[in-house]
């Protein structure tokens, strides 16, 4: 894992287990100090293609770790 995937993972995780819903491409971008949701979204499609995360296509928020439940409890 990239040292920029894990910063991404781990905000995800930790944002999951704080508010039970997903973060934002703008959130995770704005966490991550890049200006474009576009770099999000190419980071996060890599890593959902290599199994670290999973994600609902056309679902808000439905970005999550591979290891977390879904839906949220």
């Amino acid at each position: 894992m990239t040292p920029r995937q894990s910063l991404c993972y781990k905000f995800v995780q930790k944002y999951w287990g704080e508010h039970g819903v997903a973060p934002t491409y703008n959130e995770i971008a704005e966490h991550m100090g890049v200006k474009n949701r576009s770099t999000v979204n190419r980071l996060i499609s890599s890593m959902v293609q290599r199994g670290l995360f999973e994600h609902e296509p056309k679902l808000a928020r439905s970005v999550r770790p591979a290891n977390m439940e879904w839906p949220p409890a």
